[in-house]
C-alpha cells in the first residue's frame, strides 16, 4: 500500500488523519508523512487498512464498562508509610 492509497482508504471511511493515527496508535504526523510518500507506510498498517476496509467501514470504539457512559475513576494511591516530617 503506497500513501496515495491509504489516504483513499482513509477517505472512504470517513476518518481524519488524526482519528486514523488514534487507531493505529501513531502521532497524526506520521500518518501525514505516510500520505505524502515520505515515509513508507509499514506493511502491518496495510493489513489493518485492509481489515477495516472489510468490516463495518469504522474500528470498533473501545468498550466502556457499565458506568452510564463515564469512565471509571482511578483509584487512589495508598499513602506511604513514614510519609514527611
Amino acid at each position: 500500500m503506497n500513501g496515495d492509497e491509504l489516504k483513499q482508504r482513509r477517505a472512504a471511511l470517513d476518518m481524519t488523519q488524526a482519528q486514523l493515527a488514534e487507531v493505529l496508535d501513531v502521532k497524526p504526523n506520521t500518518v501525514a508523512r505516510w500520505e505524502r510518500g515520505v515515509l513508507i507506510v509499514p506493511q502491518t498498517v496495510a493489513l489493518a487498512m485492509e481489515t477495516v476496509g472489510r468490516g463495518s467501514g469504522r474500528p470498533p470504539k473501545p468498550k466502556v464498562e457499565a458506568t452510564n457512559g463515564q469512565a471509571t475513576p482511578k483509584k487512589k494511591r495508598a499513602a506511604k508509610k513514614g510519609g514527611k516530617k
